[in-house]
C-alpha cells in the first residue's frame, strides 16, 4: 500500500512539476533532496537554504544550510540540523565539493565530495562524529537533442558511491538520482539510496518563485522508517567580491 501510494505521488508530481534551480541537499552539499549531483554554487555566490520536516514522533525537524563558491569547481559550506520530540538532538555538518567534468564540455559530469558531521542523536548515529564521502556522476540524458528548447522533459542521472564511516556493515554504497526538468525549467527529483539497515527512497518538486529564490516540497525515510513531509526555501545571491 505504501509502495502504490508512492508510485501514485510520483505520477502526480510529474504531471505538475515546473522551473527550480540550484538547491542544497539535506545534508549541505548542491543537489538533490539527499543525494549530491556534480552541480556546484558558482564563484562569488552564496546558496542559503531552510527546510522543515514532519517527523511522526511527535517532532519536527528543522535544517539550515548555506554554501559559498569559494574558488572556480569548488564550493564549501555548512549545515545545521535540529530534531525536536521524543527522539531530540542535532547534527552538525560542514562539507565541500570539486567540480572536475561538466556537460556538456565533457561527456558526462563528475565531481567529488566530502562531509564532516557531529550528531547528538541516535537519529544521526548516537554522540559522534563521523565522516561521509563520495563521488558522483551526473549524465543529461537529452544532451543529443539538435534544439533542446523543443524538448518537453529533460532527464539527468546522477549516480554515485558514498563511504560513511557511521555504516555498521561496510561502508560503501551506490545512489542513484534522477532529475525532471521541464523547458520552463520545472524539476521533479527522484533518489534512492542503499544502506545496510534502511534504504531511503525520496520524491521532490522544486519551483522558482522570484529570481534565486527557490521553495521544495517533497517526501522522504531519511530520517524514519516511514516517508514524511518536508518543505523548505532556498535563496541565492552573489556577493560582488572582487576576482579571487
Amino acid at each position: 500500500m505504501k509502495r502504490m501510494a508512492f508510485l501514485a505521488a510520483v505520477v502526480l508530481v510529474l504531471a505538475v512539476a515546473c522551473a527550480a534551480g540550484a538547491y542544497p541537499t539535506l545534508g549541505g552539499p548542491t543537489g538533490l533532496l539527499v543525494v549530491p549531483t556534480t552541480d556546484v554554487t558558482p564563484v562569488r555566490t552564496v546558496d542559503a537554504a531552510f527546510d522543515w520536516a514532519n517527523l511522526s514522533q511527535d517532532g519536527q525537524g528543522y535544517v539550515l544550510r548555506g554554501l559559498f563558491g569559494a574558488v572556480e569547481g569548488l564550493e564549501v559550506g555548512a549545515a545545521y540540523t535540529h530534531v525536536s520530540g521524543t527522539a531530540s538532538g542535532r547534527l552538525v555538518g560542514a562539507d565541500a565539493k570539486l567540480q572536475l567534468r561538466t556537460q556538456p564540455r565533457s561527456s558526462f559530469g563528475l565531481a567529488v565530495g566530502g562531509v564532516l558531521n557531529n550528531s547528538s542523536s541516535h537519529r544521526f548515529d548516537d554522540d559522534n562524529s563521523f565522516v561521509q564521502l563520495y563521488a558522483v556522476a551526473s549524465k543529461d540524458l537529452t544532451t543529443r537533442t539538435a534544439d533542446l528548447a523543443t524538448v518537453a522533459v529533460r532527464v539527468r542521472a546522477n549516480v554515485w558511491l558514498l563511504y560513511d564511516s557511521a555504516e555498521d556493515e561496510g561502508g560503501i554504497r551506490p545512489f542513484v538520482g534522477v532529475e525532471f526538468t521541464q523547458a520552463e525549467g520545472g524539476q521533479l527529483l527522484l533518489e534512492y539510496q542503499v544502506r545496510a539497515h534502511r534504504d531511503i527512497s525520496s520524491i521532490a518538486l522544486r519551483y522558482p518563485l522570484a529570481a534565486g529564490l527557490s521553495v521544495q516540497a517533497g517526501m522522504s525515510n531519511l530520517y524514519e522508517d516511514s516517508h514524511q513531509l518536508t518543505i523548505g526555501a532556498a535563496y541565492r545571491w552573489g556577493l560582488g567580491l572582487p576576482g579571487m
